[in-house]
This record gives C-alpha cells, structure tokens and sequence, in this order.
C-alpha cells in the first residue's frame, strides 16, 4: 500500500512557477523565461487570478504541458501573489511583443 500511495502521488504532481504578471482584458498572462504565457483558470475557484495586476510577481502550480499557440497557454491550478508590482517591473521587450500582436496590458 506505500508503494501504491507513493506512485499515485507522483503522478499528482503539478510543476510550480513563478514569473512577472501581465494582464490583458480578460486574459492573464505569466512571464515566464522572457516569454509571455496565457494562464487557462483550470480550478474550483473562479476568481483565481482576480486580485493579480500587471507587474506582480506571483507562483502558479501549473499543468506539465505547454500548448503552443502564440501566446503559449497553460493550465493553472493555483496562483499566488509573491509581491506586489507594476507594469515598470516587466520586460520592456515583452510589454512591446505583446502590444505587437495586438495585447495591451492594464
């Protein structure tokens, strides 16, 4: 039974990350290695992403795969605010690759 309990709990494993927040209308975005990342709410909680503003640092716990799709998208199952920032803390560069492809940040 161990052995069972242990292996069942590897495969419930959810990778963590933490980046620079950008939000878009409806959509929020993670920075993640200098390359914006739509976060898909795959929770209960519905306002999980509610209290997150462009430039906070925060930690997702987040499916292991990322769909390709410009921008990336992935499955996020919990989201924490690290500290609190502003629009001056992300990447210049990526604010404007963003807004290239017609995503403005807020």
């Amino acid at each position: 039974l161990p052995i069972f309990t242990l292996l069942y709990g590897c495969g419930n494993f959810k990778p963590a990350s933490t980046g620079r927040a950008v939000v878009s209308g409806s959509s929020c975005l993670i920075v993640l290695n200098g390359s914006p990342t739509v976060m898909i709410n795959s929770s209960d909680d519905e306002d999980l992403f509610s209290d997150v503003r462009t430039g906070d640092l925060i930690k997702i716990k987040h499916a292991n795969e990322i769909m390709e799709s410009y921008p990336p998208q992935v499955n996020v199952y919990s989201c924490k605010i690290v500290s609190k920032g502003t629009a001056d803390d992300v990447d210049k560069e990526v604010l404007d690759e963003l807004a290239s492809h017609g995503w403005n940040y807020e």
